[in-house]
């Protein structure tokens, strides 16, 4: 089955996107840090559930990350596939 949304991709880029930010702007923000940190690993863990329920529903999913290039094309693809 082919997924045509992208949130998938927020299992990787939420604890990404808070350790960026956290580095970026730590100092400032004090003891909020390890608030911000807890909440991208929740986020990323409440979207990996429902990718486990989706996918032991509905099978595997697959993920292109590159839909407008072309297979002929000779561009590089990227995509994720996800199985139990």
């Amino acid at each position: 089955m082919i997924t045509i949304s992208y949130y998938p991709l927020l299992v990787l880029l939420a604890p990404l996107l808070a350790g960026l930010f956290i580095g970026l702007f730590g100092d400032l923000i004090g003891k909020m840090v390890y608030r911000i940190a807890v909440l991208a690993v929740v986020i990323a863990f409440g979207i990996s559930l429902q990718i486990l329920f989706e996918v032991i529903a509905e099978g595997p999913q697959i993920v292109d990350i590159s839909p407008l290039a072309a297979p002929w094309s000779g561009t590089f693809q990227f995509g994720l596939y996800i199985d139990r």
